[in-house]
């Protein structure tokens, strides 16, 4: 992808999103075509100086991806005294979160992933009555459990945690009581996670090292939760009679190891919608799959932050 068919593609479109994060931008200078009537928009990575982003700080969409730009907090404070924003894609800067505090500016959805966060700076923003709603931490390693606790003062009602961030005895001791739990990542297994006292509505371990057995573990750990995603997981047949029990209004199976004999067993028991994706079946299993009611075709969709 060029910045010329960028360009040309603002033209002849409508777009509502755009994510180019990786383009490099001459002299780094972010395209005029850029600000015009676009809603989300990822720069991470573009090449993009603190002065050209500061320029045109006010120009950009409400929902923006500024990772990989060596931010600092004061900058970054200074950014958001001029205009706020709705949701950041902070990935990869260089920030220790006391800008939370600094700018007293809330920020419905933040990504803070890959910074030196301390734990100070999420008391000093719960301190200032700052309300963050949907929160994606990892790789930030120097955040503690006393972190944990002080973030979730902030009104953290949806939290996405990656790898190299809170352990999972360390999010059993929190006692949860956010609506959703979102985790990423193959050291997340499970197998030592408690939330019994969680008041969950979703529960989303995609992607993760959970397995039959280790689910199984964590089944008499879980708490009712309404939404159960289990996308990418080594989850098999094995595991069918308890999450079928569980009772849950949507359980997405997407990429497991489940069979389609696993899902004619156990059928007549779903009483909630199940979400597979076509790739796991066969033609001949997928039609008959789609004859039965609660069972949906899911995709792989990305999402923005």
């Amino acid at each position: 992808v060029t910045l010329n068919g960028i360009q040309e593609l603002m033209k002849q479109t409508e777009l509502y999103g755009l994510r180019i994060a990786g383009i490099e931008f001459p002299k780094g200078e972010i395209p005029d075509c850029l600000f015009d009537s676009l809603s989300e928009l990822d720069i991470s990575n573009c090449g993009v100086s603190y002065t050209e982003l500061k320029k045109h700080w006010s120009e950009l969409p409400n929902r923006l991806g500024i990772g990989g730009m060596n931010l600092n907090d004061d900058q970054l404070t200074q950014l958001l005294f001029d205009s706020a924003k709705d949701q950041l894609d902070l990935h990869n800067n260089n920030l220790d979160g006391s800008f939370l505090a600094k700018s007293r500016v809330p920020i419905r959805n933040i990504n803070l992933s890959m910074n030196p966060l301390v734990d100070n700076s999420f008391k000093e923003a719960a301190n200032a009555s700052l309300d963050v709603y949907y929160l994606t931490l990892g790789q930030n390693p120097k955040l503690t459990s006393k972190g944990l606790d002080d973030l979730l003062v902030m009104g953290v009602q949806y939290l996405e945690l990656g790898p190299g961030c809170f352990t999972e005895k360390q999010l059993s001791a929190a006692q949860l009581q956010i609506s959703e739990l979102i985790l990423r990542g193959k050291e997340f297994t499970g197998a030592e996670l408690d939330l019994t006292a969680a008041s969950l509505y979703e529960l989303d371990l995609s992607h993760t090292g959970v397995t039959s057995e280790s689910f199984n573990k964590l089944k008499g750990r879980l708490g009712p939760v309404s939404v159960l995603v289990l996308k990418g997981t080594a989850i098999d047949d094995d595991a069918l009679p308890m999450l079928v029990g569980m009772g849950v209004f949507r359980l997405d199976l997407s990429n497991t190891q489940v069979t389609a004999a696993g899902l004619r067993q156990f059928q007549s028991e779903m009483n909630g919608t199940l979400i597979i994706t076509p790739g796991q079946f066969s033609t001949e299993e997928l039609s008959e799959l789609r004859r039965t009611p609660n069972i949906q075709l899911g995709s792989d969709e990305g999402g923005w932050f």
